[in-house]
Formats: C-alpha cells, sequence, structure tokens
C-alpha cells in the first residue's frame, strides 16, 4: 500500500496547461490529462505517472501537437490544483 497516492487533472488548452479539479474537460480543452502521484513510503521520492483520458475532437492531430511542442507538461511539483 503507497504512502501517498493522490491524481490532479490536467487540461492542454490554446492558453497552456490548466490544472483543475473537475471530471469534464472545459470547451476550451484541446486533451484531458490525469497525472497520478504515489509514494511508497515518507522518506521516499514521489513519482508522477501521466495518462492522456480524453481528447477533443474539435482538434487535429497537426493542431494537438503543434499545443505539446509550444507547452510541454509541467514539471512534477510545478503544480497544485486550482480550478480552470
Amino acid at each position: 500500500m503507497s504512502y501517498d497516492d493522490y491524481s490532479i487533472h490536467y487540461c492542454l488548452t490554446e492558453n497552456g496547461w490548466v490544472a483543475t479539479d473537475e471530471e469534464s474537460p472545459s470547451e476550451d480543452c484541446a486533451e484531458k490529462w490525469v497525472k497520478r502521484v504515489t509514494q511508497a513510503s515518507g522518506y521516499s521520492r514521489e513519482h508522477a505517472q501521466w495518462s492522456k483520458v480524453w481528447t477533443n475532437p474539435l482538434f487535429t492531430e497537426d493542431r494537438l501537437e503543434e499545443l505539446r511542442k509550444r507547452f510541454p507538461q509541467p514539471k512534477h511539483g510545478e503544480w497544485t490544483q486550482k480550478e480552470i
């Protein structure tokens, strides 16, 4: 059993990454991702794993690739959870 185990939902938008606690993506969300963070003990490092859970069908694959290149995923520890 993990010492710590939590998830943060993120949306990749035209303006970059936005952390959210909402299950449903906003209208400006191009892709929805979940970052799951686990920690085996209070003395071990946290490990983060990203999973894409939704893609907005209104965005072409070329546009999604442009957004991913322009806005790389946030590094672990850079974000706290907030609403869109």
